[in-house]
């Protein structure tokens, strides 16, 4: 089982434990290991759209803060991709489009995978900046010429 795997069969035990999913994912995303807050924001991601939207302002909170703190760049992108999931609150936009930005220039091809993934899902006039733009294009080369 490998690390990724054995964080979520944890979570989903400590899970059991948490009086909501919530709350749970909220102290999740505070943990020490960033296995642990990459698999909270994924979760928030994946629950977020049938949160009721009190949840859903709680977790953009909380996922705008991690993702200003955060020195893992895999971590910063779930949270920037949890944020665009969750329907990107005005005041976060600025916020995720910065992350966005910094996962497409980042040396790690999981990380502008994930940037380029949540572009996606951005409003329209994200695709029509031209330095997102610019962005993704020099982050596609960099995987083009990247042998592994």
């Amino acid at each position: 089982m490998n690390d990724e795997a054995a964080a979520r069969e944890e979570l989903r035990r400590r899970a059991k434990q948490a009086r909501g999913e919530g709350e749970f994912l909220l102290r999740e995303l505070e943990e020490d290991d960033p296995v642990f807050r990459l698999t909270a924001a994924d979760g928030m991601a994946h629950l977020g759209p049938a949160a009721d939207t009190d949840l859903r302002l709680t977790w953009a909170t909380a996922l705008r803060r991690r993702m200003e703190r955060e020195s893992d760049p895999e971590v910063r992108m779930a949270a920037a991709a949890a944020l665009v999931a969750l329907g990107c609150p005005d005041s976060t936009e600025a916020a995720v489009r910065e992350a966005l930005l910094q996962g497409l220039a980042a040396p790690e091809a999981e990380v502008r995978a994930r940037a380029a993934a949540s572009l996606a899902w951005l409003p329209m006039a994200f695709a029509r900046d031209s330095e997102v733009r610019s962005r993704l294009s020099q982050s596609l080369e960099d995987v083009e010429e990247d042998p592994t």
